[in-house]
């Protein structure tokens, strides 16, 4: 937090993300690893946080 409130010259973003899932059911643990893959590689909300992603600022005034 101290680059989002411009202390000194750290990120003001996270500089990691960390996800945890609890999941359960009948299966095996490889099925749920898989879904992870499958979830990993077309989740909209993960996407731009692995890829470079323009960012647009419009400021508007009244």
């Amino acid at each position: 937090m101290r680059g989002f409130f411009g202390f000194d010259d750290a990120r003001p973003g996270s500089g990691a993300v960390r996800v945890a899932v609890t999941l359960s059911g009948p299966e095996p643990r490889e099925p749920y690893l898989e879904l992870q893959k499958a979830v990993d590689a077309h989740c909209p909300v993960l996407d731009p946080t692995r890829n470079p992603t323009p960012v647009r600022t419009v400021v508007g005034t009244a």
